[in-house]
């Protein structure tokens, strides 16, 4: 099959200011360093979903009540919020979608060779064109088209609709939906979007929640997670 990947960019520009972020890149650092510990990655969740700094030391002073075998770490990501204060100039919504796609794309780089990676990226073939992926992998025999949603209420009916058409005609692709969300969040939208029809869906995507994220490799090819 003879197809073509091309970088959109357009919407790659449109990242340049979190990639520039030297808080930003940090984070993304934290998060892959620790990408086996669901703790990091919950209270990363749990900042990122606030507003202010009296929100950050709320739920900072609650999460040490909780938990303390990651309390060096977790004073460390919560001392980066309170000095980023991302929420005082980014669209949260976009800068925590942008946080999963370069967590993502560095996770991958861990595994495999970083110019079989692609970020923001369409397929073509013939005369069709897909819509434009966070990320791809194409290496040796693996072919991987990543979708990445922070929120499970971020996942929409034309994302899904997008993804079943692209997988009509890549049925050689595995496709996957990464959501920095629970996994019974995400099973609840998907039942929703489905008409309770999940297990239709799940058999061409693979579902990668935040309790996912833990395992060596969370790419690996594992349709029945929810």
């Amino acid at each position: 099959m003879d197809f073509s990947i091309i970088e959109n960019e357009t919407t790659l520009k449109s990242k340049e200011k979190y990639i520039k972020d030297d808080y930003f890149n940090l984070l993304v650092q934290y998060a892959v360093k620790f990408h086996d510990c669901y703790d990091v990655h919950e209270i990363i969740k749990n900042l990122f979903e606030l507003y202010s700094i009296d929100e950050y030391e709320l739920f900072f002073e609650n999460k040490l009540l909780s938990n303390n075998k990651y309390n060096e770490i977790y004073f460390e990501i919560y001392t980066l919020f309170c000095e980023w204060k991302p929420y005082t100039y980014y669209n949260m919504g976009n800068c925590r979608g942008a946080f999963l796609e370069e967590f993502t794309y560095h996770l991958l780089k861990k595994i495999y060779p970083t110019d079989n990676i692609y970020k923001e990226s369409t397929i073509t073939l013939d005369n069709y064109s897909s819509h434009t992926w966070d990320v791809i992998l194409l290496f040796d025999d693996l072919f991987k088209s990543i979708e990445c949603k922070f929120s499970s209420y971020s996942i929409q009916t034309k994302h899904i609709n997008q993804i079943k058409g692209f997988k009509n005609k890549f049925n050689n692709c595995n496709v996957y939906l990464l959501s920095y969300d629970y996994k019974d969040a995400i099973k609840d939208t998907l039942t929703i979007i489905t008409q309770n029809k999940t297990e239709e869906l799940l058999e061409i995507i693979n579902i990668i929640s935040i309790e996912n994220l833990i395992e060596e490799n969370p790419f690996k090819t594992s349709k029945t997670r929810l």
